[in-house]
């Protein structure tokens, strides 16, 4: 009896829902910045590897 009263308190509370949406919303938001950072990464990434050769080509 009293498990069956605590199965139907936790199953009517929804304060924690809050608390996980805004996790969810969270890790969203970090995949979204960590994806978008890769992008640029890798479209900056080229110019600098050519001013390097540039560079050591000069050198040498």
């Amino acid at each position: 009896m009293r498990l069956t009263r605590l199965l139907k308190r936790a199953l009517r509370d929804t304060s924690g829902a809050t608390a996980i949406e805004y996790g969810l919303i969270v890790a969203f938001v970090a995949l979204s910045i960590i994806g978008g950072a890769r992008l640029i990464a890798a479209e900056t990434n080229s110019p600098f590897d050519s001013t390097t050769a540039a560079l050591n080509n000069a050198n040498s």
